[in-house]
């Protein structure tokens, strides 16, 4: 198995000295059987293609020095050499993956139209600590100023909030006129159950402008605001619309090409 391994690590030094730091190329069979011949492994064609059979029947995965390891790929017939990752390299391939991860999401909830929007902010909600937060959609016919409400049991008072929250899909900043719609809400609502406390959440895909920031901050209702980072931010905690595949987490394609359906309704 030495000369085995002797061959395998000959194409690592290939690789290192040509391209130092990348830790990871692929090569397939034909490839592999033309280099054993070429350095003498192997004399005869038809013996080097059973050696490689007999090798990824029976041992498809293994390491080498310096931290490399070759797996056969079965499907592909390809062999993937795979070196691990240094700390500092770690770190660059994890912030880059959450980079990717983040762009992907975002440019997913821009396709989305405002019903899925709300759809994907209901599930957000429902993913959060089941025991303090109930999402209760709203009839068909629902009025305006608000989406869902949810509720919001304090374990420290057992006491409940109701969160009004009123979803916004637009380009637009949002406005005055969205806050003071939400603030008319909360205050008919206080009137109506003086005993309950509500609040209200808008969410949008971009910052409150500053006026509407203003209105929430004077009046005596409390009006906070989710924007789309934050968004992304619950969206990668909780797994919605991503995945953990092994250490990395990846865009969850079903999940966005189900958004809304019957398949996914959590309530």
């Amino acid at each position: 198995m030495n000369r085995d391994l002797s061959f395998f690590t000959s194409l690592v030094l290939l690789h290192e000295s040509r391209y130092s730091t990348s830790p990871y190329f692929i090569k397939d069979t034909d490839e592999l059987i033309q280099a054993y011949l070429e350095e003498g492994y192997c004399k005869e064609y038809f013996d080097a293609v059973e050696y490689f059979e007999n090798l990824s029947s029976h041992k498809p995965s293994f390491i080498i020095s310096n931290n490399w390891q070759i797996n056969f790929e079965i499907l592909n017939e390809v062999w993937i050499f795979r070196r691990s990752l240094t700390e500092f390299e770690s770190e660059r391939y994890f912030e880059a993956n959450k980079n990717l991860l983040q762009h992907q999401i975002r440019e997913n909830i821009s396709k989305l139209s405002p019903n899925q929007f709300e759809d994907l902010i209901f599930d957000i909600f429902s993913a959060l600590e089941p025991t303090y937060y109930l999402p209760i959609r709203r009839p068909q016919t629902r009025d305006g100023g608000y989406e869902f409400t949810v509720r919001y049991d304090d374990p420290i008072t057992n006491s409940y909030d109701r969160i009004c929250v009123q979803v916004k899909h637009e380009i637009s900043s949002v406005s005055v006129s969205h806050v003071r719609a939400l603030i008319g809400v909360l205050d008919t609502l206080q009137n109506r159950n003086g005993k309950n406390r509500s609040r209200g959440i808008i969410v949008s895909l971009n910052k409150p402008s500053k006026e509407a920031v203003n209105c929430a901050s004077l009046s005596s209702q409390s009006v906070d605001f989710l924007c789309i980072d934050r968004i992304i931010q619950l969206m990668i905690e909780n797994q919605i619309g991503c995945k953990n595949i092994h250490t990395n987490q990846h865009i969850d394609n079903y999940y966005w090409e189900n958004i809304g359906g019957e398949a996914l309704c959590l309530i």
